[in-house]
């Protein structure tokens, strides 16, 4: 004998002893536990799907209307196989919303690690840009100091280059002063010795000249004249030797040439220093050029 042909034995044995209100109460525990269990496990029986609990209505309908046993268990057995198709879709949904669930997390987690990657990227970047930045804001006070400093240099040397040319202006002119009254002096030996000048002229002459060489720190050029001059003055008379007068007109002469070759020395030098000064102040001002660019 199988165990449901036991099984269905001992119920009926059940029911011939009049225990049907002992079944009822168990339908219905088992009806309102199945009820529970499957809305929390089943969450579709609850969404619309009233399969089972028509199924489990019915059996407590024919509990209480003393149905055949036979009819209720094969409620039974219907309420079960709706429950594992229930399971079965249930299962087939879970294994779908799984892989669903899982391609969904790994896209996320495929975009929490692109993510994280740029975010790597962008800090490695601004790091190195934050020391790009140090770096060019030292270059930066750097180049502005250098650009001050240099700026400096070339004011000095202007003015520099000013002062010298203003000295060699002002010795220029006194060498002229000095030709001048060298020019003079010539001409007071010829009036000399034609009559039409005094001693006294000469020996204004002598002092014009006297001053003159200090003023150019030339003195040592001018001893031979001065002191020719000096003898000239001293004469009681105006009859001056022409060999004298001759050899003082030599000596005019030489220190004429003197001066003019200082002269020439200066303008040298001048031009000399001028073209130095326009180098360097060139030089300056391309590096400071450069600076402004860089």
């Amino acid at each position: 004998m199988c165990i449901r042909d036991r099984y269905m034995g001992t119920i009926r044995k059940v029911y011939r002893n009049n225990m049907k209100s002992v079944i009822l109460i168990l339908a219905v525990l088992v009806a309102a536990g199945l009820t529970a269990n499957l809305q929390h496990a089943l969450p579709t029986l609850s969404a619309g799907n009233n399969v089972p609990m028509n199924i489990l209505s019915e059996i407590a309908s024919r509990i209480a209307s003393d149905g055949p046993l036979d009819d209720i268990f094969n409620l039974f057995h219907s309420l079960e196989s709706q429950i594992r198709n229930e399971q079965i879709q249930h299962d087939e949904l879970y294994e779908r919303q799984q892989v669903e669930c899982n391609g969904e997390r790994s896209f996320r987690e495929k975009e929490i690690a692109e993510a994280t990657s740029a975010i790597n990227l962008a800090t490695d970047e601004k790091n190195a840009a934050a020391v790009s930045l140090s770096q060019n804001e030292q270059q930066l006070e750097t180049n502005v100091k250098t650009q001050i400093d240099i700026s400096t240099l070339i004011k000095d040397l202007e003015e520099q280059r000013a002062a010298a040319n203003a000295n060699y202006r002002r010795r220029n002119a006194e060498f002229n002063e000095a030709l001048n009254i060298i020019t003079e002096g010539f001409h007071m030996l010829q009036e000399l010795y034609t009559g039409s000048a005094s001693l006294i002229d000469l020996n204004r002459v002598a002092v014009k000249m006297f001053k003159s060489a200090v003023n150019l720190r030339v003195t040592h050029h001018y001893v031979a004249v001065i002191g020719a001059l000096s003898q000239i003055a001293q004469k009681a008379d105006l009859l001056v030797d022409t060999n004298v007068l001759n050899r003082v007109e030599e000596l005019f002469k030489r220190l004429q040439e003197t001066l003019n070759q200082a002269i020439q020395e200066e303008e040298k030098a001048e031009a000399d220093a001028v073209e130095v000064f326009s180098d360097s102040r060139q030089k300056l001002q391309d590096q400071l050029d450069g600076l402004k660019v860089a």
